[in-house]
């Protein structure tokens, strides 16, 4: 499709608009194609890039029109595309959100009962226990920190179906000195001001 069917697709109400818009990128994206670049700058100034709510990504994974793995690798990819820049993560598990996706979108199909955010990708902020996840607490103190506690919130999470893809870096125990992380509307300022 052209750049601006692909941009009208992309601002579309509709999620399927939407989602097929994203795949025609990826695809010209694998070809290398020149457009690419252009169309990504596009949507960088327009902040239009996986502009999709839960509440529409909840209906399509329902319905089928979307998988919880293209989601979460929808969402790993635009990761690796930003972080860089940004630094929001503290850690992350891009094998076992795969895999938490692969089993919400296995339980899908089989038909059986899924949750209010069945397929839907989280992120924790680093000062929630989480087992096989360092909880770091933003502090050279905790570094390297593992516990086997879960802390319930993560426990109703996973309940609801959620897909856990990592922590979020967080000032030092969530209260003292700023961290590296980066504003994405304004790299001179910490998220927090």
């Amino acid at each position: 499709a052209p750049i601006p069917a692909l941009l009208k697709m992309l601002e579309s109400p509709s999620i399927e608009a939407r989602y097929g818009a994203c795949q025609a990128l990826a695809a010209l994206r694998k070809r290398g194609a020149p457009a690419v670049d252009a169309l990504r700058k596009i949507l960088a100034e327009r902040d239009l890039w996986l502009r999709i709510k839960a509440a529409e990504a909840l209906a399509a994974i329902a319905s089928g029109r979307l998988s919880s793995v293209e989601l979460v690798k929808s969402c790993l990819a635009r990761i690796a595309e930003t972080d860089g820049a940004i630094n929001a993560w503290a850690f992350m598990d891009e094998g076992a959100a795969l895999a938490q996706a692969a089993e919400c979108d296995r339980i899908r199909i089989a038909g059986l009962a899924t949750g209010p955010l069945h397929g839907i990708p989280v992120a924790l902020k680093d000062i929630i226990d989480t087992a096989k996840m360092p909880t770091q607490r933003g502090s050279v103190i905790f570094e390297g920190r593992q516990t086997d506690h879960v802390a319930r919130l993560v426990e109703l999470l996973r309940e609801a179906g959620a897909v856990v893809m990592g922590k979020t870096v967080t000032t030092e125990f969530a209260f003292v000195h700023a961290n590296e992380t980066r504003n994405p509307h304004n790299p001179d300022h910490t998220p927090g001001g």
